[in-house]
């Protein structure tokens, strides 16, 4: 995987695809998914050679459907949204473990980071209540909406 974001492997044949050029797509500097990933390879950002830099997620889905030998990291939240209603993206196994809410929920895909609630204090009052409606099943909705996998079903 480093050597296909590195620019190494530049054609698909080189993988067992068709001979064409892989298109790497990557995010703006900054942006966590960028971080994750370069973190994850153990390169710096700035290492990944990309064909095309997008800040805005729904720019990059949309770059990722166009064009079938392009390549990018999305969140998982995202990607199943996607294919959801339709979008021809696929979600690509990493060391076996296919991607989706269950293998981050359980810790098997090794691509992903908690999101944390931090307080000073002991909550109470509205700070206790927020915590409360975000570990309820009423918040589910809203973290879906954002493309994010709950921490509980």
């Amino acid at each position: 995987m480093i050597e296909l974001f590195t620019g190494k492997i530049a054609n698909w044949k080189a993988l067992g695809g068709p001979d064409a050029r892989i298109e790497v797509v990557t995010r703006e500097p900054g942006q966590n998914s960028l971080e994750l990933i370069s973190d994850y390879l153990g390169i710096a950002p700035t290492a990944i050679k990309a064909a095309h830099v997008i800040g805005e997620t729904f720019e990059l889905q949309r770059l990722v459907a166009a064009n079938r030998n392009t390549i990018a990291f999305l969140s998982v939240g995202v990607v199943d949204d996607s294919v959801q209603k339709g979008q021809p993206l696929k979600p690509l196994a990493l060391d076996g473990i296919a991607p989706g809410s269950g293998s981050v929920r359980d810790g098997t895909w090794p691509l992903s980071r908690p999101l944390n609630l931090f307080t000073r204090r002991v909550p109470a009052g509205a700070a206790k209540a927020f915590i409360e409606f975000a570990l309820s099943p009423a918040a589910r909705e809203v973290i879906f909406e954002y493309d994010f996998v709950p921490y509980l079903n």
